[in-house]
């Protein structure tokens, strides 16, 4: 077949819709393509043939045919230059029968290999980088300025990532959430830092790249709202905005509670001038307060004698906004030690809230996670345990569920696995098996009256090296979230545990912002942890709380279930 590229007239091209590929019209990329042609001229010549008469049919390029015409009949431009009908469109004549040209046709558009996407988003970074704004290359690309935010940050990624990106190292966890995960880090050094910690430790997953970041504090979050991002950005401080969804990393987690908490303390103080007996910040008050202590009915004018019964607290609500309760009325300041005919009551231990203790335990999770991958013959050992173990007392969830394999597309091929493992050593597998452990270590628990190390997962924690379990404990404790969400008494405590019962005396003077700031400058350094994280190996300040013994082995209801189909099938 002899072919020959030229230029002819607009006016003389006609579509040819029987021999066209593309049988169901579709508007879909129209606006894209028209953009392009628009900003670039046509990129590529249409593939015409001869039938008879002064026109010529196309063989294909049916959408950029379309997208000239369209072009003409609104008199506007391709490369400039305005499209009439006697605009030269660049052809390739190729005289061939029906059969041929429909061949070609699907050709064209079945050949036709997509770019890379880490590609694409390069490209249109060096189009930034070549100075064009992000409206100019929307308007040159047909594309909604919002979408060229997300190209370019993408694009911006460091180079490690979108090569990783390319040769599918992301496609066994979360894929492109993965790759979007990394532009909420603050640097591309950032970016390279977490990838590397993570590849270590396989667990690339969106949710845990942007746990590195920071993103998800929902305490900070809140913060941020009422103290305003503005006051917030002239204090010092940066949020990384989420352009794929709503877990925006604010920089400095710290910052924005130590501005809140002085913001709530501003409040405290004008409210305590208005005549009320007492006024508080909530987070200085036990847990429980809102539900358990007695609230009068006052008025909009409370009178003298409501205001000298009654306090107010100050706090922060679920969507960010002060909050004041008035008429809360203290318990009685002192109770009868003894009831009659009864001993001395045992007074409970104050606990931290249930939102804190959840986030400690995921912090448990990732460094016990952390520091079970690296020990090979115990990993064998406790995912074996996992799987011959009741499904509900074991911290081991070896059925696929443990924190770390909750994405479906992180399991791999049966024959394919089989095949990769049968070829390794011994103690390659060992690793393999340590690896899979660490994915399945599962210490999440919602309630603070639930031990993070209690039962069976202090079997687990003692069994790992010391120096292990202390090192990843330390590195995941998020102080800055412990500190500035934990009541004053919590942080006191902290105090004179990490330092000394002098500096605990000075600190109780301190306003909760201050004492926050005091807390994060000096108590993470000892090697302290909150109680909660302190596992058997535990060798910081504090004494080690004693731990729940693991309960005794019970039916599991759903091993149940399935001894039941197993007698079933057997049947």
């Amino acid at each position: 077949m002899k072919t020959a590229a030229t230029t002819i007239p607009l006016a003389d091209i006609e579509p040819d819709e029987p021999i066209n590929a593309r049988r169901t019209r579709s508007d879909e990329g129209i606006e894209e393509l028209k953009a392009s042609i628009r900003a670039h001229g046509l990129i590529q010549a249409l593939r015409v043939r001869h039938r008879g008469g002064a026109k010529v049919s196309i063989i294909a390029g049916h959408r950029r045919h379309r997208v000239l015409c369209e072009l003409a009949t609104t008199g506007d431009t391709a490369g400039g230059i305005p499209v009439t009908p006697d605009f030269e469109v660049p052809v390739i004549f190729g005289d061939v029968d029906d059969d041929t040209a429909r061949e070609l046709s699907q050709a064209e558009n079945f050949i036709r290999l997509p770019q890379h996407e880490a590609d694409t988003y390069e490209t249109f970074r060096e189009l930034a980088d070549r100075g064009l704004d992000k409206g100019q290359i929307a308007a040159r690309f047909g594309i909604d300025p919002k979408r060229v935010d997300r190209m370019l940050a993408l694009g911006r990624l460091s180079p490690v990532i979108l090569e990783a990106w390319r040769v599918g190292e992301f496609d066994r966890y979360h894929g492109r959430d993965s790759i979007r995960a990394f532009t909420l880090a603050p640097s591309t050094e950032e970016q390279e830092r977490v990838f590397a910690k993570l590849k270590k430790e396989g667990t690339l997953w969106a949710h845990t790249i942007k746990y590195a970041f920071g993103a998800g504090n929902r305490d900070a979050a809140k913060a941020l709202k009422f103290v305003g991002a503005d006051d917030y950005r002239a204090a010092g401080g940066n949020i990384i905005e989420d352009l794929f969804g709503d877990e925006s990393v604010i920089s400095d987690a710290a910052l924005v509670l130590k501005l809140a908490a002085a913001k709530l303390q501003a409040e405290v103080d004008r409210i305590s001038k208005e005549g009320w007996s007492w006024t508080a910040l909530a987070s200085d008050l036990p847990g429980g307060w809102n539900w358990n202590w007695q609230k009068m009915s006052v008025s909009k004018r409370p009178t003298k004698v409501q205001k000298a019964q009654s306090g107010a607290v100050v706090d922060i609500d679920r969507d960010g906004k002060l909050s004041v309760t008035y008429g809360v009325v203290k318990p009685a300041a002192t109770k009868r030690a003894v009831a009659k005919g009864n001993g001395p009551k045992e007074k409970s231990a104050p606990k931290i809230s249930d939102a804190l203790h959840q986030r400690l335990s995921v912090q448990a999770t990732m460094a016990t996670r952390k520091a079970l991958t690296n020990e090979p013959r115990l990993g064998l050992v406790v995912l074996l345990a996992g799987h011959l173990s009741s499904r509900s007392n074991s911290p081991i969830k070896a059925y696929h569920e443990g924190m770390g394999w909750r994405a479906a597309n992180a399991r791999e091929d049966f024959t394919a696995a089989v095949r990769r493992l049968s070829a390794m050593t011994d103690a390659d597998l060992f690793h393999v098996a340590a690896g899979i452990a660490g994915q399945s270590v599962d210490l999440h628990t919602p309630e603070a009256h639930t031990q993070i190390f209690g039962g069976h997962r202090n079997v687990l924690a003692s069994s790992i090296d010391r120096h292990q379990m202390t090192g990843a404990l330390r590195e995941t404790f998020d102080a800055a979230d412990y500190f500035g969400s934990a009541s004053k008494p919590f942080i006191i405590a902290a105090i004179r545990e990490a330092i000394n019962d002098d500096e605990a005396r000075k600190a109780e003077k301190m306003k909760k912002a201050e004492l926050t700031a005091f807390a994060l400058a000096n108590v993470p350094q000892t090697g302290w942890l909150p109680p909660e994280l302190r596992a058997p190996t535990y060798s910081g300040p504090g004494a080690i709380p004693v731990l729940a013994e693991a309960p005794p082995i019970e039916p599991d209801e759903e091993d149940l279930v399935d001894e039941d189909l197993d007698e079933d099938e057997a049947a």
